[in-house]
């Protein structure tokens, strides 16, 4: 269901000054986790380090990030999703009224509809981005039980086969439903209960996230290294943009625009002939992309045999394709092939 765009403004508001940006700023105010490297995992294990820092684990969850929030508008309680694209969406899923206050989660949303909440920037109009990331999802497992306690519609679910290392919760399992939605708060682990986890993901393919337990919300990412992540190397892949037809292309004949420290990665993963970067270093395109797609930004994987990259899906949900730092960062990753195996071996 769409807004009237007075509404949108006032939601577009509401979303901004919650996590702290300009009004005027109209991209995603989200942050994205860096891929691991060996040496970073490492140190998330305590292993490789002067200082040792403690991180929380999670199965990585391969849905659209979405922020979900509720807000009272002229008197009326509006649930809503920001959409990647900044497009904002209302949906029927109703919680208790002092939520409405203003309340706002980082979430994922998966296949079955089911919003997984994975951060929390303020619940009932109270911003709570300085606490540590596990009471942040404590609190959000607070705001579930209220809800299924206030609101008869809604079910709970407790699951089964709890496993070994999970942090504590008192409301870790409730889920929240109305007729077209699932509304429930990830499981995290920690870091040293890796090895102990069911090589089967709970989510979509995808792999495992690791996120500072001192870390606050940030939008951007502001602490270094603060989330991380690993995808099994075979699931590894880049949201590119494409622009127009290869033979509306003219590709650059060499390399020379490339920073001189990352030339080999790029020599050696797409061939001088095949990139093009644009004018200000944030986007990359390829020629070897299937050229009958209509512009926009499509997830990629590539094949190492065939020395080219493949078009997965097409993100809808995106407006841009992956900065130029991440993919350099998605090459280093594919170059050193971490598996599960690896990733268990260096607890």
């Amino acid at each position: 269901m769409d807004f009237c765009n007075n509404t949108i403004h006032l939601l577009h508001n509401f979303v901004n000054k919650t996590c702290n940006i300009p009004l005027s700023n109209t991209s995603f105010p989200g942050g994205l986790p860096i891929s691991i490297s060996r040496q970073m995992l490492r140190r998330v294990n305590g292993l490789y380090s002067n200082m040792y820092l403690e991180y929380v684990l999670s199965y990585k969850a391969d849905g659209q990030r979405q922020y979900l929030g509720f807000i009272c508008i002229e008197g009326e309680f509006i649930t809503f999703l920001q959409e990647r694209n900044g497009h904002f969406k209302k949906i029927d899923l109703k919680v208790y009224p002092i939520a409405y206050e203003g309340t706002l989660f980082d979430v994922e949303l998966l296949e079955d509809n089911t919003l997984l909440i994975f951060d929390c920037a303020c619940i009932n109009g109270n911003i709570c981005q300085a606490e540590f990331y596990p009471n942040r999802l404590e609190l959000a497992r607070v705001f579930l039980h209220t809800s299924k306690q206030e609101c008869r519609i809604f079910s709970s679910e407790i699951a089964r086969n709890r496993i070994d290392g999970e942090y504590k919760s008192n409301y870790k399992d409730i889920i929240i439903r109305s007729k077209s939605w699932n509304l429930k708060v990830k499981a995290i682990f920690y870091a040293s209960a890796i090895s102990k986890l069911p090589s089967k993901w709970i989510y979509k393919d995808d792999g495992f996230i690791w996120t500072l337990a001192t870390s606050k919300f940030h939008v951007y990412r502001c602490e270094k290294h603060s989330v991380l992540k690993w995808k099994p190397p075979d699931r590894i892949t880049v949201d590119f943009i494409i622009t127009a037809n290869t033979m509306d292309i003219e590709f650059y004949k060499d390399i020379t625009e490339i920073p001189t420290h990352l030339s080999d990665i790029y020599r050696s993963k797409t061939g001088s002939h095949k990139l093009l970067i644009n004018h200000d270093d944030k986007v990359i395109w390829f020629s070897s992309m299937n050229t009958d797609v209509k512009y926009g930004v499509y997830e990629c994987s590539w094949d190492s045999g065939k020395k080219k990259w493949y078009i997965e899906l097409a993100r809808l949900d995106k407006t841009h394709g992956n900065s130029l730092n991440t993919v350099v960062n998605t090459l280093e990753n594919i170059e050193e092939c971490l598996t599960r195996q690896d990733v268990n071996n260096l607890v």
